[in-house]
């Protein structure tokens, strides 16, 4: 497989590209027709911030109810 013409190889980086498009087109869709879901996702990432601060800077509590 290392021997293979640039041209060759360049078709497949596109091809691979064009699948990947496709995949981002549908999971963009998804996600905006589940809009909740995209939420849910963020106050994970926020209470994950939130307790390796381990309360220590308050002030950093975005959303008052976390602590």
């Amino acid at each position: 497989m290392q021997n293979r013409h640039p041209a060759d190889r360049l078709a497949d980086v596109r091809s691979e590209i064009k699948r990947l498009e496709e995949e981002e087109a549908k999971l963009r869709a998804y996600l905006l027709e589940h809009p909740q879901d995209r939420m849910a996702r963020a106050r994970k990432r926020l209470k994950r911030f939130h307790y390796a601060l381990s309360c220590t800077r308050p002030s950093l509590c975005i959303p008052k109810g976390i602590c």
